[in-house]
């Protein structure tokens, strides 16, 4: 199941989702969705899956609230968006059509267009032997002035189909390994996974 709904106080109408969000509900039945509401044909559509943009105009759904863009813990973040028949990953460096490198932080919609937040990454590079690392401020924030908003169809690249010229593929050579600039810690891409 993925969300769990309980009452937390009986003579209101508020109730607690198991991911901590409150909420109201307007009758006394709790909607209950579990995963084969996701498959359900008519039920899929009209789930918002993406935090929205609504820049603090016309907010009527959950999916345009300031917490679901702004305050969630990156855990909790959309983890991945499908555009063009490729997967493109948060945490995962995608070369846009342009042909530079950034990665993708934060994915969510502004009007009908879906965007991501990307940092822009500092790639070292060594010949002999051949290696890679690659260096992000991977602050959490949305609203970080080192984060570009970039359209989602400018994306190109995923992170398994990026070559570094004659030295082979970046995740190789990077050793599925990005640096965090602001922690100086490090994050294994390889280790995350995928469904």
């Amino acid at each position: 199941m993925l969300l769990s709904f309980t009452r937390t106080n009986p003579c209101t109408r508020e109730w607690k989702v198991l991911l901590g969000f409150q909420v109201s509900l307007v009758t006394d039945h709790a909607v209950v969705m579990n995963w084969q509401e996701l498959a359900n044909p008519y039920v899929h559509p009209h789930l918002e899956l993406y935090p929205e943009d609504a820049h603090g105009h016309d907010i009527y759904k959950f999916s345009q609230r300031m917490k679901w863009l702004k305050r969630l813990p990156p855990d909790l973040w959309v983890q991945m968006i499908e555009e063009y028949n490729k997967h493109y990953y948060i945490f995962e460096p995608t070369i846009l059509k342009s042909g530079q490198m950034v990665i993708p932080v934060f994915f969510y919609k502004d009007g009908l267009e879906m965007f991501a937040k990307c940092v822009i990454p500092h790639v070292l590079h060594q010949v002999t032997p051949p290696q890679v690392v690659i260096q992000a401020r991977l602050d959490s924030g949305f609203d970080l002035p080192a984060l570009q908003a970039v359209n989602v169809t400018e994306l190109d690249l995923i992170y398994p189909e990026i070559q570094v010229g004659q030295l082979g593929c970046l995740s190789d050579l990077c050793r599925n390994e990005l640096w965090s600039d602001s922690h100086l810690s490090q994050f294994n891409l390889a280790a995350c996974k995928r469904s």
